[in-house]
């Protein structure tokens, strides 16, 4: 008997041994696998995965006064050739791409966390989007490039597209659309008034693989984008021709043609059948898709005198931007028109408000015109309802338009240094923080309204300091200063100068914060959500001095007044290397780096001893 007990007992160890050791094989391996690191990946939440996707949105946005949380510059303003992306949120970071580098973000304080090397880079458009723990970035050249989300390293990359002999390269300017583990995108290949052709492709995002890519002979997809009515994919292009598109296949299963180009993005509507557009004419379609796929306009409306804004339904209604038919006449050539915000009923398709002020003002750049570009984003809170949105003039802010007040808001001017035309879009955090670019070469973050409970600002062990300046009045009586500029084949001109007083400066405020983020002046800092401090900054506007001369990005609208402007697109090669990072930012970038490596390893080792702790009490339950 103690002869068999010892030989139960050595069976034991080594088949104990034996699990250890493979589980321990089978630990490398997985680590080594780039599906299994991207499978544990899924599990990160996105409160923006991409452009539009989360248009709507019950975060904590900034209902009252503004604060600035940072500021970081990724290019210099001068340098035109290097582009930046609409940022995304996934998990704890934000994401952007500037030039021919994607970037991992701090939200708490605009540290570089992570950054890694694009195969080219993008154009002037770029809308990336997180699926299935990948950063996916579209690239010059109709290209898609992916990364993990956590680490940052290259999963994929697909080929080039096809040029145009007489348009060139494709650009990658349309919206990423997601749906059961595929991408699908189009590509244009454009001068600045005409899209000669284009893609629209579908790549299956765990591998990298693309499926079909269809060429469309007549037009290109110059900013726009898909949406889904029931099993269709269905897409306006650069020609206004609407595709419902078999996504099995990328076949056209019908068409529909409407006047002007759709440079937006397709939204569909709750029902899940209707589809709506804007054109370049600044008209809003309504579109019928039926179970075959047939597709019938039932409907439309003129809002804008133009518009390439991408329209965001909510409820019974939608918000949507464009440039007014209003304006102010500069001199005997050019007019400033107003930037405009449109509600619409989208079930008797009529106009319920229009927004062309903001704090009693125009929505223009004084000599130069306003157009509202942007998504609107569109938040749902206990007191109302709030419209956020970017307007192409300087100081290049943000306005917020509460429905039913008739006039918007400047809620966020940046500083002097950064105040410049703006097309980009807004992203928007888990904690109701606001991120977005303008062409100063800088992407802003403001802060979302409080999170209430806590004390002033000491729950992190000390106060923090409130400002230690503030922004001085602008001068009412502001004066043009410069002649009518260059404006792309945009609408009127944008370079400008004006004369005005400068405010006194804004000073981060100093001490480190709560856990409770506090508005500046308060008792407390800011505080990062780890109760980590960042600087704050005075609400006060200041204004610009001495405008500089600026040129707007890839704008191919035609009809438009103005000069043509200098352009940026795929032709201008690989772009410069823009901001400086400091010290702490390499740190970061090192420690998350870190954290990325660890925490797979942990997940693995305790799921390793688990399955030891089982092997080991199934072989003492036979008895062995």
């Amino acid at each position: 008997m103690l002869k068999m007990h010892a030989s139960g007992r050595g069976t034991r160890r080594g088949l104990v041994k034996r699990v250890v050791a493979a589980c321990s094989l089978l630990a490398v391996l997985f680590a080594q696998n780039p599906q299994v690191a991207l499978a544990a990946q899924q599990g990160i939440e996105s409160s923006w995965p991409g452009y539009g996707v989360a248009a709507n949105t019950t975060a904590p946005t900034p209902t009252g006064d503004a604060e600035g949380l940072w500021t970081l510059p990724l290019k210099d303003p001068s340098d035109w050739k290097t582009q930046i992306s609409d940022p995304i949120c996934a998990g704890d970071s934000v994401y952007a791409a500037t030039g021919a580098r994607l970037l991992k973000i701090d939200p708490a304080t605009g540290a570089i966390a992570g950054e890694a090397a694009l195969a080219a880079p993008i154009n002037s458009i770029a809308r990336m989007l997180y699926a299935e723990g990948l950063v996916i970035v579209p690239l010059e050249g109709g290209r898609l490039q992916a990364f993990e989300a956590g680490t940052l390293a290259p999963a994929w990359q697909t080929p080039e597209l096809p040029a145009h002999a007489t348009g060139g390269p494709q650009q990658s300017l349309s919206t990423l659309t997601y749906k059961d583990g595929s991408v699908y995108f189009g590509t244009a290949s454009a001068d600045w008034s005409t899209s000669y052709n284009g893609y629209l492709a579908r790549v299956t995002v765990a591998t990298g693989e693309t499926v079909w890519a269809q060429e469309n002979t007549t037009a290109g997809y110059y900013w726009a984008g898909a949406a889904w009515a029931g099993s269709y994919l269905v897409i306006g292009d650069d020609a206004g021709v609407v595709h419902v598109v078999d996504p099995a296949t990328g076949a056209d299963v019908a068409t529909v043609q409407v006047e002007g180009k759709f440079r937006t993005t397709m939204v569909a509507g709750e029902d899940g059948s209707t589809v709506f557009g804007v054109t370049s004419d600044g008209v809003l379609h309504r579109f019928a898709v039926a179970q075959n796929g047939a597709i019938s306009e039932t409907g439309s409306v003129k809002f804008a005198q133009s518009s390439t804004s991408t329209p965001t339904v909510f409820g019974n209604s939608l918000a949507v931007g464009g440039m007014s038919e209003k304006g102010d006449k500069v001199n005997q050539y050019v007019t400033a028109y107003y930037g405009m915000l449109s509600i619409i009923d989208i079930q008797s398709m009529q106009i319920t408000e229009t927004v062309t002020t903001a704090d009693g003002a125009p929505i223009h750049g004084g000599t130069s015109s306003g157009d509202v570009k942007s998504a609107p984003v569109v938040s749902v809170r206990e007191s109302g309802t709030y419209v956020y949105f970017t307007s192409n003039n300087k100081p290049g802010g943000v306005y917020r338009y509460q429905l039913g007040s008739g006039d918007a808001h400047l809620m966020f001017m940046p500083d002097e240094a950064h105040q410049n035309f703006c097309m980009a879009s807004i992203a928007v955090g888990p904690d109701g923080a606001l991120y977005y670019t303008n062409d100063s070469g800088a992407l802003f973050a403001i802060a979302g309204d409080p999170v209430t409970g806590g004390g002033d600002g000491e729950d992190g062990g000390q106060q923090g300091g409130g400002d230690s300046g503030q922004g001085g009045d602008t001068d009412p009586d502001t004066k043009p200063d410069g002649g009518q500029g260059g404006n792309g084949s945009d609408q009127g001109g944008d370079n400008s100068g004006q004369d005005g007083k400068p405010g006194a400066g804004t000073q981060p405020g100093s001490g480190q914060g709560g856990s409770v983020t506090v508005p500046n002046g308060g008792t407390g800092g800011v505080a990062g959500p780890a109760g980590s401090a960042s600087a704050g900054s005075s609400s006060k506007k200041t204004a610009s001095t001495t405008e500089k001369k600026s040129s707007k990005r890839d704008d191919a609208e035609d009809g438009d007044e103005g000069a043509s402007g200098s352009k940026a697109d795929a032709k201008d090669g690989a772009a410069k290397q823009g901001a400086d990072r400091s010290g702490a930012d390499e740190r970061a970038a090192s420690n998350s780096g870190a954290v990325s490596i660890i925490l797979p390893v942990v997940g693995i080792a305790i799921g390793v001893a688990g399955l030891i702790a089982i092997v080991v009490w199934f072989v003492r339950q036979r008895g062995m």
